[in-house]
């Protein structure tokens, strides 16, 4: 590490990230971010300073450092290899895998630890604990930031995220690049062309084909508005609305999208029943979301403590999940939730007509879709969500594909939206026990001669 030498526009970031509170780089690709964040967490977790960068950073045994990423498989990729490499091997007591090649800590010999985690475990594998330092290499979700922020208080830690902005104008963009100066937080930005280490053939090999926009998002880092939003009507400071307590006789639904390597996605909607203070009759209402991870029952209590009692009209997931697999002890997926006495409904996954219905209820006047503020990953899938041709018309045009990102919490809204559930309240008859039965199995069906949701 001592033999590291940033280029100049590195180096400022890197000071920065021992001087500062919270430092962000927003750069091209190949510029040098990641190897920054990565030398400036080994050295902070080490005490070994980097050659020509001054410093107030003072190392303490004992003390914690966060190195997050994407998924498992970017860091395993990407910032794994950069920590080991510039982390001193003299320092090092422990490795400890998660998994294979999957570093889950690293122990130095003076009781100091690096610490991989990954935006897929979801916010709550962020709490608890108190630490010295948080790296975000890409654009972490806001839930996941803020709560990595709580974690650094009593340490007085400090927090930096190098990325580039290839998801557009995002919280990142609004809350951190546009109030930096509010905030004090110390931004940073370079272009590929600042690394001295990258040869003009890998430039042209990296730009060839680009257009303008993805030129000025992968070659010097800028922020550029995303083109084929699936939802350009969305806009946070008219959708995203203040809590309030949702009245018991409301329907309340849960949709589900569970996934096999990556934690489990819920979202909570009602449906107003009748003209509130806030909202009208027959809007809807995102009012809380969840990652999980885990085996199936951890997952349905979790889902079930954060339900407390509230009545649950109706649970709704993927029915392209009803399948046989070894994952799942031989069971269904539809069968092992039964199981856990949590019975699903399969759900209408029309995509199109889904997202034609949203779009109303987002355009309309007074909008007739909203999203409580605690449900902000929601809130980042709706500005990030694209289709996977960015260059058409899609005011008119639904027949492109959609990029399948960005859409843990959006898919199971769409299952929900798609049921056709009214808007019932002031306790009338929800239906739910007429209109439905349990098989032998425990999976609970619409009646014959019903609709899919009253």
């Amino acid at each position: 590490m001592r033999y590291f030498k940033p280029h100049p526009e590195q180096g400022k970031f890197i000071e920065s990230c021992f001087n500062n509170r919270e430092s962000w780089a927003f750069c091209g690709n190949r510029g040098g971010k990641t190897e920054g964040g990565a030398a400036a967490t080994a050295s902070m977790a080490t005490g070994v300073k980097i050659g020509g960068v001054n410093s107030n950073w003072v190392h303490r045994g004992g003390s914690i450092h966060w190195v997050c990423s994407v998924s498992n498989e970017v860091q395993r990729e990407v910032t794994q290899p950069k920590i080991i490499k510039w982390l001193p091997k003299d320092k090092i007591d422990k490795v400890t895998n998660i998994a294979r090649g999957i570093i889950d800590f690293i122990t130095l010999k003076d009781g100091s630890r690096i610490v991989f985690k990954n935006y897929e475990q979801g916010v709550d594998k962020f709490g608890g604990a108190d630490v010295d330092s948080v790296w975000f290499d890409e654009e972490p979700p806001q839930d996941i930031y803020k709560e990595s922020l709580m974690r650094t208080i009593d340490r007085a830690g400090h927090v930096f995220g190098t990325l580039t902005p290839v998801k557009g104008l995002t919280w990142i963009y609004k809350d951190i690049y546009k109030k930096r100066d509010v905030r004090n937080i110390f931004v940073f930005g370079w272009s590929m062309d600042d690394n001295p280490y990258i040869s003009d053939k890998e430039k042209g090999a990296i730009l060839a084909g680009l257009t303008e926009d993805e030129r000025n998002i992968r070659q010097k880092g800028q922020f550029v508005a995303l083109h084929g939003l699936v939802y350009p009507q969305f806009n946070r400071e008219i959708h995203c609305r203040e809590r309030f307590e949702i009245p018991e006789d409301w329907r309340k639904i849960i949709g589900l999208d569970p996934h096999l390597k990556k934690p489990m996605s819920a979202v909570w909607m009602t449906r107003a029943g009748y003209d509130h203070k806030y909202v009208k009759r027959g809007d809807w209402i995102v009012y809380r979301e969840m990652r999980k991870s885990g085996v199936i029952p951890d997952v349905v209590a979790a889902i079930n403590v954060a339900s407390g009692r509230e009545r649950i009209f109706a649970r709704i997931a993927d029915p392209a999940l009803n399948i046989k697999t070894d994952n799942f002890k031989g069971l269904d997926v539809f069968a092992e939730f039964a199981g856990q006495r949590f019975p699903l409904l399969p759900a209408n996954k029309s995509v199109f007509p889904g997202i034609q219905q949203i779009r109303k209820l987002l355009e309309a006047k007074p909008p007739a879709f909203w999203v409580f503020d605690n449900c902000m990953g929601t809130v980042d899938e709706f500005e990030q969500y694209i289709f996977s041709d960015v260059g058409g018309d899609y005011t008119k045009n639904y027949s492109e594909k959609i990029r399948k990102q960005n859409d843990d919490y959006l898919d199971p809204i769409r299952y929900i939206i798609n049921s056709g559930i009214k808007a019932v309240g002031r306790n009338g008859d929800s239906g739910f026990t007429n209109k439905y039965t349990y098989t032998e199995s425990g999976r609970m069906v619409r009646k014959r001669g019903h609709n899919f949701v009253g």
